[in-house]
């Protein structure tokens, strides 16, 4: 104890005898910028420790984040529901049909990766013979495009499965 406060008498009569020779104001900010530099020596502050703070490890974690459980769980969901299509799909019996995909965007249609209106999409499936289903995948449709063309397909006879990915 008797050393820490030596230590400190020591340091106060530096500041003392540095106060006399310059300004307040300039040995605050002398004092600032050396706590700033310690800091960035000793990677105790500004995120530049590399690895050498009190955790463990060496920054490259294996441990999974939240983000990457979130990730999986929604992966696992969306394998589901492809499953749960697959599965509605054998149900129709497709076996000498075809399967076909529209986009709804907002309040558009698309088929092919083109922009279709629904009377010429509905036009061209029915020009298609045997069975077919038709896939639907909501991608931020509006409720009424969407119900659109969920109407028209019933009024065809046309069976249709909804995707939501």
């Amino acid at each position: 104890m008797k050393i820490f406060g030596a230590l400190l008498k020591g340091i106060f009569g530096v500041i003392k005898i540095l106060s006399k020779l310059i300004s307040v104001k300039t040995l605050i900010i002398i004092a600032l910028i050396a706590i700033i530099v310690g800091l960035i020596l000793f990677g105790r502050g500004f995120g530049t420790g590399d690895g050498a703070g009190d955790g463990e490890g060496d920054g490259n974690s294996v441990i999974e984040t939240r983000a990457d459980i979130a990730n999986e769980t929604e992966n696992d969901i969306v394998a589901e529901e492809v499953d749960q299509v697959k599965q509605e799909t054998e149900n129709i019996d497709t076996i000498d049909g075809a399967i076909i995909q529209i986009n709804v965007v907002e309040r558009e249609y698309y088929y092919d990766n083109e922009r279709i209106t629904l009377d010429d999409f509905i036009k061209k499936i029915s020009k298609i013979e045997g069975k077919l289903v038709v896939e639907i995948k909501d991608d931020n449709a509006s409720l009424k495009a969407y119900n659109d063309l969920l109407e028209r397909l019933g009024e065809e006879n046309i069976n249709y499965v909804e995707v939501n990915e």
